[in-house]
């Protein structure tokens, strides 16, 4: 009797080990599958290791397109909105004109204003309040185009530099036509492939357009020109006009007024601009110590938003910088 309690408990015994013995295999060919699993789906991970987020993106930016720009290594820090998407410059088209007019004309040159191009100026114009019979240097009328953003001062330029090529008194309009000619000649020779100007002095209309990414090469561009640099940076400037007046002229960007909350001293430009398409649109440059940064924030619904954005960017790089 003991003996076969004995066999059958061998026997229950065994049938446990053999069936604890099964499991256990399958559960290793179960582990041993997700594994090879695991590995092929890691095969097909990318290996790039993800970018750590830009500090620019922590703040909170207003403008619909900005772009951060570090001028002496020729590097782009952050982009907000499409680099190659058509918008509209407002009066940071007057960075270009200008550029381009000093291909023709010297800074000491002379220019007698006359009425004729001031009757081109159109409604609502920010001014310079240049009068006929003032005869000024070219430097002084692009004084008048970076400060107040004159837009008499942009078209007196366009018209003495047209006269200039044309190398005849011509009219004041076929002037302008022949010298935004040349401004759009000189935008392919610069590559600039997406910039299309219709007047010297960006107010709006149909075929006058450019791009962010554009919009960065022309401000180079006015950075590499000493005689634009000259009042880009410049915050106010009484100016005594020969037929005895005097104006005091202020320039439109808040980054370098001393009352005002943007006030950075390190800032050397660039350019305010504003139309309904366009919106409020300011190119910003700041120089510290030689570490130079170029700051484009376009778009805005308000005024003081692009000043807002480009100060805390600025500041941000500042800090970086240090």
């Amino acid at each position: 009797m003991n003996s076969l309690k004995t066999v059958k408990t061998f026997l229950f015994i065994l049938t446990f080990a053999l069936l604890l013995s099964s499991c256990s295999a399958n559960i290793v060919v179960v582990e041993q599958e997700k594994n090879e699993a695991i590995e092929v789906f890691l095969k097909d991970v990318p290996s790039t290791p993800l970018e750590p987020i830009s500090e620019y993106n922590r703040l909170q930016l207003n403008s619909d397109y900005v772009l951060v720009y570090d001028l002496d290594e020729e590097k782009t820090l952050f982009v907000k909105g499409d680099v190659d998407k058509q918008i509209y410059p407002a009066s940071l088209t007057k960075l270009y004109t200008t550029y381009v007019a000093l291909k023709y004309m010297q800074p000491d040159e002379e220019i007698l204003v006359g009425q004729e191009e001031l009757t081109l100026v159109r409604p609502r114009s920010s001014m310079a309040y240049i009068g006929a019979g003032a005869r000024l240097r070219v430097e002084r009328i692009i004084e008048a185009m970076m400060l107040p953003s004159g837009n008499d001062a942009a078209y007196i330029l366009a018209v003495a530099t047209g006269r200039k090529i044309a190398g005849e008194n011509i009219s004041a309009k076929e002037a302008v036509k022949l010298f935004m000619e040349k401004v759009n000649e000189s935008a392919k020779e610069d590559k600039l492939l997406g910039t299309h100007f219709q007047s010297p002095d960006g107010y709006h209309e149909q075929g006058h357009y450019t791009t962010m990414a554009d919009l960065l090469e022309i401000s180079k561009l006015a950075l590499s020109n000493e005689t634009i640099t000259k009042y880009t940076g410049l915050y106010q400037d009484v100016v005594q006009i020969p037929y005895g007046i005097a104006l005091r002229w202020t320039n439109t960007n808040r980054l370098l007024y001393p009352s005002s909350k943007y006030y950075i001293p390190q800032t050397i430009g660039l350019k305010t601009g504003y139309t309904e398409a366009a919106g409020y649109c300011l190119a910003s440059a700041a120089d510290f110590n030689g570490q130079r940064v170029l700051v484009l924030t376009l778009h805005c619904e308000k005024d003081t938003l692009r000043f807002q954005d480009a100060y805390n960017i600025i500041k941000l790089y500042e800090s970086e910088a240090a």
